[in-house]
C-alpha cells in the first residue's frame, strides 16, 4: 500500500475516532490487523493489553476459518461489550474488515463490571473505565452501523486499486487536509466528471433552509435557493433522509422546482448531512450537459460526501463545546459580579442580561415580591411594558399568592400570546422573592432549563443577601431625607428622583466600587439640600462633598478634587441630563474629563430597560412610573448597525429587521456581516453575548 494511501487511511481513522470516541482497526479475512490501530476507547486499550484471553484472542476466535459477511453487525466480546464489523467491499466473501468499538450497553454496565473483574482480576478500574467507554442504546443500534459504515466507504478506497482510480486516492487526500466545506466542494467537483455544480444546503432562520456554499456553474442562480422541509427534491431528501439521484431529466416535470431559478439540469443529485439527530442540512448537484452517472462516479460522491458530512459534524461539535463554555463563564462572571456587591438592582439587570443572552428569545422579564402586600416589581427587555403587564399579573399572582408550594424549580409555560417561556422562580430557604420569566425557542428548552436552574441558585441568594443590605442605617437616613423633599418641594424631589434613577443605571454595570456608586447616586437624591449641611449631617460619607464640588462643575467653574473628581463629574453631568433630557449642555462642558463624558454619553445613547412597580389586580390602585436603563452601544458601529444590532437583540430575524427598518433582506445581511466583523463574533449568539460584555466590563 503506497504512503499516500496510509496517510488517508490514519486521516481518516482519526477523524471517526475523535467523534465517536472509539478504536478502529482494519483487519483483513482472516483477522490479522491489516493497518494500525487508532483510537483512544479505553474499554479497547484495557482488553487489548490482557495478555491471554484478550481483545486479540477473541478477534481472532471471530474470524476461525473465514469470516464471511456482506453486511455490517455487532458482535458481542462479552454479555453487554459490542464491536462493529464493517466489510469494506460487498462481494461474497470480502477482503478487509473494519472494526470499530468498544461500547457497553445501557443498563448493563454492572454486570459488564463484574464479568470484568471475574475474567481479569480488579488490576483495573474496570468501573471508571466503562464510565469513559461509549453507551449503546439498543434502539440506536442502526444509526452506529451507518457512521461506520460511512468511515468503511473512505477506508475502501485505500484497499480496492482497480475499483478507484488513484485521481480519486489524491483527492482524497487533500480533502482530508481541508479546512472549510468550500475547499472539500471545490475537490468533489474536481474529481467528479458528472458534476458541473455542487452546493450545501443548511438551517436557517425560522426553519428555512438556505444554500451556504456553493461551486461550478451557474453560482450566481443557485446562490438565492431556499426551501422548507418537504419542499422540492430538496426538501424531499431532509424528510426522506436517503440519497436522490435523477437522471436524463430535462423537460421531465421534476427539473420544474430548478425552472424557478432558470436552470435546465439535465442531472441531479442530493444527499443528506447530519449532524445529530434528523438530516441538518443536504449537499446537492448535477450537470447540464450530461444526463447520469457513472458507477465509479457514484461512489466517488458517496465517500466524499462521507468526509464532508465529518468535516460539518466536527464544526458542529466543536461550536456547540464553545457554546457550553461560554454559558460556564456566563456563570462564573455573574456569580462574581453579584457577589462583589449585592444590590438588587444590578442583581436585576444582570439576570435580565444573562438569560436573555443565553436564550436568543423575544424578551425576559423579572418579578419581584414587595414586602407590600399584593405589589411587585416588573423589570424587563424585549416587548413593551403594555405587551407584558397582562402576562406579569397573572405570573405575579400565580408566584406570590403563596398557595402552591410546588412553584420553587423551573417549569415551562406559555404567554397569553402562545410564545413559549421558561418561568424561574427565585428560591431562598423555600420563600419565592421573585420569577424570571424568559421567552425561549422548544429546540433550546432542556438546555435553557440547566442554565436557569443555575442561574436561579446564584438570582436568589443575591436577592436576599442585597435585600439585606438595602436596609442598612446609611441607606434609610438618606432615604429618610430624600422623601422629605417631596413635602416642601415636589419639583426638586421629581428632578432628583431622576437623576437618582440615571445615576444608578450607570453605576449598575459592575466596572464601579458600590462606595463610588452610592456616593453619586445618594448626592443626586440630596441635590436639593445645601451641601454643608449634608456634610454636618452625614460626616463619614462622600455626599456632601460630592454635591459640593458636583453643583459647582455643573456651573462652570473648574475645579477637581483628588478624592471626589470622578464621582462629582458624573453627579454633574447626571443632574444637567436629568434637568431637561438634552445633551448639548453636556458636551459643551470643558471641564469634565473627555474619559467619563464619552462613557456618560455613550450610556446616554443606550437601549432601555423598561423597570417599574405594579399591583396585582385589585390589591391597590395604581403604579409607579417605568424607569429605563442603557445597553452600552459598541463605538465602532455605524448607527444603522447599532440598530440592527438591538433588534438582533430582541430576537427579531433578518426579514423582521428589514421590515422594521424599511431596507431589503440583502442589506440586513450586509449589515449583520460587517456586524460580525466588528464585534470579532462568527454568529448572533456570540454578537449578543458581546454586547453585554461591553456593558458590564465598561470600555
Amino acid at each position: 500500500m503506497g504512503n499516500q494511501r496510509t496517510d488517508i487511511m490514519e486521516e481518516v481513522q482519526g477523524m471517526y475516532t475523535s467523534l465517536y470516541n472509539v478504536t478502529l482497526v482494519v483487519v483483513d479475512g482472516l483477522g490479522n490487523e491489516a493497518a494500525f490501530t487508532d483510537g483512544e476507547n479505553k474499554l479497547f486499550a484495557a482488553l487489548d493489553a490482557v495478555p491471554e484471553a484478550g481483545l486479540r484472542d477473541k478477534i481472532n476466535h471471530m474470524f476461525e476459518g473465514r469470516l464471511s459477511a456482506r453486511e455490517p453487525f455487532f458482535y458481542d466480546l462479552f454479555p453487554g461489550v459490542h464491536m462493529a464489523v464493517v466489510p469494506l467491499q460487498k462481494n461474497e466473501n470480502p477482503d478487509y474488515f473494519l472494526l470499530a468499538g468498544l461500547l457497553v450497553e445501557e443498563g448493563a454496565q454492572k454486570t459488564v463490571e463484574t464479568s470484568l473483574e471475574s475474567a481479569y482480576g480488579k488490576k483495573n478500574d474496570w468501573k471508571e473505565i466503562i464510565r469513559q467507554t461509549p453507551a449503546f442504546y439498543i434502539e440506536e443500534r442502526e444509526k452506529w452501523l451507518a457512521r461506520f459504515q460511512k468511515a468503511a466507504n473512505v477506508l475502501a478506497l485505500c484497499f480496492d486499486g482497480q475499483s478507484s482510480p488513484e485521481n480519486h486516492a489524491r483527492l482524497m487526500h487533500r480533502a482530508l487536509q481541508r479546512h472549510s466545506t468550500e475547499e472539500l466542494l471545490d475537490l468533489l467537483i474536481d474529481g467528479l466528471e458528472e458534476a458541473e455544480v455542487l452546493g450545501i444546503a443548511e438551517e436557517g432562520e425560522d426553519g428555512v433552509y438556505e444554500t451556504t456554499s456553493v461551486t461550478g456553474k451557474h453560482k450566481e442562480a443557485i446562490e438565492p435557493i431556499s426551501f422548507y422541509p418537504g419542499e422540492g427534491p430538496l426538501g424531499k431528501v431532509l424528510l426522506s433522509e436517503e440519497p436522490l439521484f435523477l437522471e436524463n431529466l430535462k423537460d421531465r416535470p421534476q427539473s420544474y422546482f430548478w425552472q424557478r431559478y432558470g436552470l435546465s439540469p439535465h442531472l441531479f443529485f442530493a444527499l443528506p448531512i447530519q449532524k445529530t439527530k434528523g438530516a441538518s442540512g443536504v449537499i446537492f448537484g448535477g450537470s447540464f450537459s450530461r444526463g447520469f452517472l457513472t458507477g465509479k462516479g457514484k461512489d466517488f460522491l458517496l465517500t466524499m460526501v462521507s468526509v464532508i458530512e465529518a468535516k460539518v459534524k466536527t464544526d458542529w461539535l466543536a461550536e456547540e463545546n464553545s457554546r457550553q463554555i461560554q454559558q460556564l463563564e456566563s456563570l462564573v462572571e455573574i456569580g462574581r459580579q453579584m457577589a462583589a456587591g449585592p444590590n438588587i438592582k444590578k442583581v436585576s439587570y444582570i439576570l435580565i442580561d444573562a438569560s436573555l443572552s443565553m436564550s436568543r428569545g423575544n424578551f425576559a422579564m423579572l418579578l419581584l415580591k414587595k414586602k407590600e402586600r399584593g405589589k411587585y416589581r416588573m423589570i424587563s427587555r424585549g416587548y413593551s411594558r403594555q405587551e407584558l403587564e397582562f402576562y406579569a399579573e397573572s405570573a405575579a399572582a400565580e408566584y406570590f399568592s403563596g398557595l402552591d408550594t410546588e412553584l420553587e424549580k423551573v417549569k415551562q409555560a406559555e404567554a397569553p400570546w402562545k410564545e413559549p417561556v421558561l418561568e424561574c422562580p427565585l428560591v431562598f430557604q423555600g420563600e419565592i422573592l421573585g420569577v424570571l420569566c424568559v421567552g425561549t425557542q422548544e429546540v433550546r428548552t432542556r438546555k435553557m432549563e440547566e442554565f436557569l436552574e443555575a442561574l436561579s441558585v446564584i438570582g436568589g441568594v443575591s436577592m436576599k443577601l442585597a435585600g439585606e443590605e438595602s436596609g442598612l442605617s446609611m441607606d434609610k437616613q438618606l432615604g429618610a431625607m430624600h422623601l422629605a423633599v417631596k413635602q416642601f418641594d415636589p419639583e426638586a424631589f421629581a428632578l432628583s428622583s431622576r437623576a437618582a434613577e440615571i445615576a444608578e443605571q450607570y453605576t449598575a454595570d459592575g466596572k464601579f466600587s458600590a462606595s463610588f456608586a452610592s456616593s453619586i447616586t445618594g448626592a443626586c437624591r440630596l441635590s436639593a439640600y445645601s451641601p454643608a449641611i449634608i456634610q454636618e449631617l452625614m460626616p463619614d460619607s462622600q455626599v456632601g462633598e460630592v454635591l459640593e464640588e458636583g453643583r459647582s462643575l455643573k456651573e462652570g467653574v473648574n475645579k477637581s478634587r483628588l478624592i471626589t473628581g470622578a464621582q462629582a463629574e458624573v453627579f454633574a453631568m447626571t443632574l444637567l441630563y436629568a434637568e431637561d433630557g438634552e445633551q448639548k449642555k453636556i458636551k459643551a462642558m470643558t471641564n469634565i474629563s473627555e474619559e467619563w463624558k464619552k462613557s456618560f454619553l455613550n450610556f446616554l445613547d443606550g437601549t432601555f430597560i423598561n423597570d417599574q412597580e405594579l399591583f396585582i389586580q385589585g390589591t391597590a390602585e395604581a403604579a409607579e412610573e417605568p424607569v429605563v436603563s442603557a445597553l452600552q452601544n459598541n463605538s465602532s458601529l455605524s448607527s444603522r448597525e447599532q440598530e440592527v444590532l438591538e433588534l438582533i437583540i430582541k430576537g427579531d430575524n433578518n426579514r423582521e429587521i428589514a421590515e422594521k427598518l424599511f431596507i431589503s433582506d440583502h442589506t440586513v445581511k450586509n449589515h449583520v456581516t460587517k456586524i460580525f466583523r466588528k464585534l470579532e463574533v462568527p454568529d448572533r449568539a456570540r454578537a449578543i453575548s458581546k454586547a453585554y460584555q461591553v456593558k458590564y466590563e465598561g470600555f
